[in-house]
């Protein structure tokens, strides 16, 4: 720091492992960041990420692994 203060600290998980996980209001943003980064179209990352909140109603896994393979850019 500029008076030569000095800070530090120590986490022994990362944030979003099952130790220390992530908040869903963490976690989406970072997701769609993510996506926009790797430039997945903008209405399939949104579609993703309500599958996502509503994984346990899914009566199949393969529906949202399907829909990502199709959201990867060309």
């Amino acid at each position: 720091m500029k008076n030569s203060r000095s800070i530090s600290g120590r986490a022994d998980f990362a944030k979003g492992s099952p130790t220390n996980p992530m908040s869903r209001d963490k976690g989406e943003p970072k997701f769609s960041d993510c996506a926009a980064a790797a430039r997945w179209p903008e209405v399939k990352t949104k579609a993703i990420a309500a599958m996502v909140n509503r994984l346990d109603d899914l009566k199949d896994v393969r529906e949202l692994t399907a829909f990502c393979a199709l959201s990867k850019s060309k």
